[in-house]
């Protein structure tokens, strides 16, 4: 499965993504959830020196959680041709 997303935050790696983002925090239907996996070096650079704030993200996921967090969520890239995230 597959939604656009706001970003809402992120996060700062650990190991050799120190210093870069380690991830984007996302939400749907009121419930937030850490997506950690498919952004490249330069991404996770630029995220944490510029932030997330109003974006896009489309994110893949395994199915949602009992309590709606999204199951092995992916990031698959910004949606700059969209301006409000999927409901």
């Amino acid at each position: 499965q597959s939604l656009d997303l706001r970003a809402v935050g992120w996060f700062y790696g650990k190991g050799k993504h120190a210093r870069r983002a380690g991830g984007i925090v996302v939400e749907y239907r009121g419930v937030t959830t850490q997506v950690g996996t498919g952004f490249s070096d330069a991404e996770r650079g630029t995220i944490a020196r510029q932030g997330t704030r109003g974006l896009i993200a489309e994110i893949e996921f395994m199915e949602l959680t009992s309590d709606g967090k999204l199951r092995e969520p992916r990031f698959k890239g910004w949606r700059y041709d969209k301006t409000e995230p999927d409901v």
